[in-house]
């Protein structure tokens, strides 16, 4: 394999696993925000609060409630 052709593997190799540590970060922020809603009977936007979810991501998170 070409230099030109394995960098481009490892670039989108990279890039993906990247792309699943967010996803698996989202995913666990959210659980964290359920099972915090579910426990203290909060509405969504005081867990988030409570877990110092930033001002700026709290909106993506409650359209992931829904």
């Amino acid at each position: 394999m070409c230099n030109l052709s394995q960098g481009v593997k490892e670039s989108g190799r990279m890039q993906g696993v990247a792309q699943g540590m967010a996803q698996g970060k989202a995913e666990a922020m959210l659980f964290a925000v359920k099972n915090l809603m579910e426990s203290t009977n909060w509405p969504a936007e005081r867990a988030m609060e409570m877990l110092k979810i930033p001002e700026e991501d709290r909106k993506k998170y409650a359209k992931m409630l829904n």
